[in-house]
């Protein structure tokens, strides 16, 4: 049915244009977040009703089956260890999605998935990529000409560089298609791979860069045609970096970017914290506030970038790594479930790379796979980047 079909494709396309519904620089009231929430609740009641019908889950490995079921079984028995069970089911903020948000975004993921190995979708993503970087760029460079990191319409700064990274490593796979041959011959182009390649700086994420110097490596590796062009990128994005670092530098901007040493220090700190105070059993997302049990630490014990957030005032509800994010909501055995998915996807991933018939639904499937891993290694995804993450733990084997 044409509208079954319809509705089906614009879920599909949810995982990537995702942030055009979390404009977080333009609206923030309650209301609005409840209305985001609700949005992605209904596309995953909708999303789970194409997986039913479809038997969507089929086209994962049995192992990969039973371990997504078990895991669902597992978030949904950290609700009776919840401190609140329905901050745990619903968030307490937008910043931090519950159980509900999380679980929608695993249906949303399968439709995505099985559209991915359709050459078209990949067209179809990548516009709304690139919309979503113009987007960012034009609304938040008022906040950038303030001193700080590009977010853009996504939650976090890194997660917009992520975001950003895979947008331009995904723009470069256009080359590839033969119904975007057109396009990447003309001046368009360039303009298409200088908008995510200008967020990705911005956004002044070491994490986007490394995946930048992933992508390439992957790219050059896999596409021996493409690595005269790639050199070619790869020398006027380093153009641009330094550009804008030195004019950053010389005017002002970007102040109130954290430093090196005071990214590194904030994180073990967290890491380090959240280990040793973290049960085996699952509490549920949301039960534990780090910033609450941290904050009568001596001074001296704390970075100052850690100190500065944890003074605001602010509850701080995850630990800058989404490992021990998921330790801590859904224990030992959840994560042991979550880094099964994830070997088992990447497994998938390598088996497809060596298949050229759907070489570059594949390429764009690890690029995605790529950036997810550095995100959830250094960082906490927020909302928008969920779908991906569940798309990077439910790749499929080739002859599923």
């Amino acid at each position: 049915m044409p509208v079954w079909r319809g509705v089906t494709g614009a879920i599909s396309l949810l995982p990537f244009g995702l942030p055009l519904l979390y404009t977080y620089p333009v609206t923030g009231s309650f209301k609005n977040e409840l209305l985001r929430a609700a949005t992605i609740l209904v596309a995953g009641i909708l999303a789970g009703a194409v997986a039913i019908r479809q038997k969507l889950w089929q086209r994962l490995a049995p192992i990969s089956q039973w371990m997504l079921g078990a895991l669902m079984l597992v978030m949904c028995a950290s609700l009776l260890r919840a401190s609140n069970i329905g901050d745990s089911l619903t968030g307490r903020h937008g910043d931090y999605q519950g159980l509900l948000l999380q679980v929608a975004a695993i249906p949303i993921a399968l439709v995505a998935i099985r559209e991915a190995a359709n050459k078209h979708y990949w067209l179809k993503a990548v516009s709304l990529m690139q919309l979503v970087c113009l987007l960012s760029v034009l609304v938040d460079i008022g906040h950038v000409d303030d001193g700080y990191r590009l977010s853009g319409l996504l939650l976090h700064d890194t997660g917009m560089g992520i975001y950003a990274a895979i947008t331009l490593g995904l723009t470069l796979l256009l080359a590839e298609i033969n119904e975007a041959r057109r396009v990447t011959t003309s001046k368009l182009y360039w303009l298409l791979l200088l908008i995510p390649s200008l967020a990705t700086v911005l956004s002044a994420s070491r994490l986007a860069l490394l995946l930048v110097v992933f992508i390439f490596g992957l790219y050059a590796y896999q596409l021996p045609n493409m690595r005269k062009r790639l050199g070619t990128y790869a020398l006027c994005l380093l153009f641009l970096t330094v550009v804008l670092t030195i004019f950053a530098t010389s005017t002002g901007r970007l102040t109130n970017a954290h430093k090196l040493n005071d990214g590194v220090g904030y994180r073990m700190t967290l890491y380090t914290w959240s280990l040793e105070h973290t049960d085996i059993l699952p509490v549920g997302v949301g039960s534990v506030d780090i910033a609450r049990q941290l904050r009568p630490l001596p001074a001296d014990r704390i970075p100052q970038s850690l100190h500065d957030t944890l003074y605001v005032g602010y509850p701080l509800w995850y630990s800058h790594n989404q490992w021990i994010d998921v330790l801590i909501a859904y224990g030992a055995l959840g994560l042991g479930l979550v880094v099964g998915l994830f070997a088992r996807s990447l497994r998938a991933l390598f088996q497809s790379l060596r298949l050229h018939k759907l070489h570059v639904e594949a390429l764009a499937l690890a690029t995605i796979a790529l950036g997810i891993l550095l995100n959830v290694s250094f960082s906490t995804p927020s909302i928008e980047l969920w779908p991906m993450f569940w798309m990077a733990l439910l790749i499929p084997r080739r002859d599923r």
